[in-house]
């Protein structure tokens, strides 16, 4: 069964989210800076009247960058957050060629994902369950 990914493109590596996971990709909400424990929590953004925590894709993945003022708006089970990334390449499809990810910590960081999927270049699905488990924690 195939179902529809949203792939984004990070320092070069292609990263995706399940579509059913994403609300909408916006440019135009301003985050703004907290205090912070985590690299890659960015800060918080207005969004549709509600206060949500804005993360950090290339910070994630171990690298760091300035913000591209791209949010791709996420939720997984009411939990709603925003990841900062640099583009969004596609919607797509084409995801029955999909395997486990195997536990993935770099020396960089943690990367949060479920499965990679192979497209022209592998994809890694980001795993909503462990981004939110290190966000509530």
């Amino acid at each position: 069964m195939s179902r529809a990914l949203v792939v984004m493109r990070e320092h070069g590596t292609l990263y995706g989210l399940w579509a059913d996971n994403v609300n909408e990709v916006r440019a135009d909400l301003r985050v703004t800076p907290l205090p912070r424990e985590l690299s890659y929590f960015e800060g918080i953004c207005n969004y549709k009247g509600n206060m949500i925590p804005v993360f950090s894709l290339s910070a994630i993945s171990g690298e760091k960058t300035e913000a591209s003022g791209l949010l791709v708006i996420a939720e997984h089970e009411k939990n709603q957050f925003a990841l900062s990334i640099s583009e969004v390449l596609d919607v797509t499809e084409d995801t029955a060629d999909a395997m486990p990810a195997v536990n993935m910590e770099l020396s960089k960081g943690v990367l949060f994902i479920s499965e990679i999927i192979r497209l022209k270049e592998p994809v890694f699905v980001l795993d909503m369950e462990k981004i939110l488990a290190e966000i509530c924690k």
